[in-house]
């Protein structure tokens, strides 16, 4: 009885199996590499902490960020930051924060609805949209919305993303 084809045909077998397991072993830890940098600039305590006491400061003064606002070194004199605090373009440089941003509804901040003007790519940059495509949209009754303020910033050559919970 001849048995070499069936030894070539198990190889062949094992082979595969053992190609499919590398494979699947390469992508988690692929999965849990890109996860585990996502960590390293998304939500930093101290920058949360930032956006609540900015949030905060809001509050109390009367001026509570309800329209959405997306504020930068650049423009904060002439929005409704500037009545919650009294230099805000030091804020902005003392904590290297590039962006304050106000959004009430994450899922049409993303859409590019072109019948209302509004396009994503206009408002956000594309490291900011992809942060918001991580964030989650709605309460837990699926229809309600969920409200964030969200901070940018850059620092030593990398920029971080921050968010909290209106």
């Amino acid at each position: 009885m001849n048995k070499k084809g069936f030894v070539f045909v198990e190889s062949v077998t094992v082979l595969i199996i053992v190609a499919l397991a590398l494979t699947m072993s390469l992508s988690s830890y692929d999965l849990l590499a890109s996860k585990s940098k996502q960590r390293k600039y998304y939500d930093t305590p101290s920058d949360k902490y930032l956006l609540w006491t900015v949030n905060e400061m809001g509050n109390k003064t009367g001026v509570s960020y309800q329209s959405n606002l997306v504020a930068s070194k650049d423009n904060c004199d002439t929005t409704y930051m500037n009545d919650v605090i009294s230099d805000c373009k030091q804020l902005f440089s003392d904590t290297n924060m590039i962006y304050f941003i106000i959004i009430n509804d994450i899922e049409k901040a993303l859409t590019n609805n072109q019948s209302e003007n509004y396009y994503a790519t206009k408002v956000y940059d594309n490291g900011t949209i992809e942060y918001l495509k991580t964030l989650k949209k709605y309460q837990d009754d699926d229809t309600t919305p969920i409200n964030y303020a969200i901070g940018v910033f850059y620092r030593k050559g990398k920029y971080y993303y921050a968010s909290i919970m209106l």
